[in-house]
């Protein structure tokens, strides 16, 4: 049995992640293999990278940073990562509704996952 994290996509109730749908969309295509090592990169370290890779945002929530491409993930039970909210900065700070939905998008995910344990 591995000890290694993995990553997941949140995904909502129709099937769909925003972070996926925002990866397949990164060109060139360079770039987007840079955002894949950066996340490979994350579950090899554990969950948790330092700056400049890596920042707290808010609660359980951090910023995997590349370049200026940005990943709102957090770390839930059994080793997974689940990526929440990925966006392109181009402002000095992430934009609160960005950090809202990621929240969101957690909670969401944490009540669904409880949900189907019982």
């Amino acid at each position: 049995m591995s000890n290694d994290y993995k990553a997941e996509f949140y995904k909502d109730y129709n099937g769909f992640s925003q972070v996926e749908d925002y990866l397949l969309k990164i060109k060139p295509d360079n770039e987007r293999a840079k955002v894949a090592a950066a996340i490979i990169f994350l579950c090899e370290k554990g969950g948790y990278l330092e700056e400049p890779y890596s920042k707290h945002v808010e609660g359980k929530i951090r910023e995997l940073i590349v370049k200026r491409h940005r990943i709102f993930y957090a770390q839930v039970e059994n080793k997974i990562i689940i990526l929440l909210y990925a966006f392109y900065k181009n402002t000095k700070k992430a934009p609160p509704n960005f950090i809202t939905r990621a929240q969101k998008y957690l909670d969401d995910y944490i009540r669904r996952s409880k949900h189907e344990k019982n």
